[in-house]
């Protein structure tokens, strides 16, 4: 997965995501668990409802914060905090898993209109920090000679004009440890302009990226 991850664990785009948002009651007493899980389990039926695939974190044999590491490690795009003071204030905490970012006291009422445009945001975000690192770690090569070259002294995708085969292939990966990560489908249409394959020499239109598997 292209750039979805940091050293926290994954990081999963909303669409692809088997869980998209995550509660985690938070409570010190039993008389607090009831009042919070209450609220939690009607937030969580609010957010099903409207089609967001939801979770609610209700062990209690584990403490918010090795729940908060559990699900972050996972990849799950948005969390929700909810504790006695926010369902006081009619409020709840947010965490987006992309940017770390916080956001408190955000209004219980409409919260699945605002979760929905969230997870919105999220995925863009996402897409567009994968497109740029993609960019700016694309290069291109001519020559097999010159696409050995620079996969031995830097870890990039490196794309190619390629009409070789899946034999061509395994003898670029013995040697130089590289294969094909993707064809892409935007330099792959009809009409697009030819150049000929670094490996065979033969012309052809087909691009594909290559890259070291690390």
């Amino acid at each position: 997965m292209l750039g979805h991850g940091d050293e926290k664990g994954l990081i999963l785009p909303p669409r692809i995501a088997p869980i998209q948002v995550v509660i985690v009651p938070i409570y010190k007493s039993d008389a607090e668990k009831e009042t919070v899980l209450s609220s939690a389990r009607s937030l969580e039926q609010e957010l099903a409802k409207a089609g967001i695939r939801t979770h609610l974190d209700d062990r209690d044999n584990y403490t918010p914060g090795y729940k908060f590491n559990h699900w972050e490690l996972r990849g799950v795009p948005v969390r929700i905090n909810i504790g006695p003071k926010d369902i006081s204030n009619g409020v709840v905490e947010i965490a987006r898993r992309d940017d770390k970012e916080k956001m408190r006291g955000v209004s219980r009422e409409g919260l699945t209109e605002t979760i929905s445009n969230l997870l919105e945001t999220v995925q863009k975000a996402i897409f567009e920090r994968a497109l740029k690192f993609r960019e700016e770690n694309t290069v291109k090569a001519q020559t097999y000679d010159e696409l050995k070259s620079i996969l031995k002294e830097k870890s990039v995708f490196v794309e190619v004009f390629w009409d070789g085969n899946s034999e061509d292939e395994g003898k670029i990966k013995d040697e130089c440890k590289a294969t094909i990560r993707c064809l892409p489908f935007a330099l792959n249409q009809e009409g697009a302009p030819k150049g000929k394959c670094m490996y065979t020499g033969r012309e052809t239109s087909r691009k594909a990226i290559f890259a070291k598997a690390y």
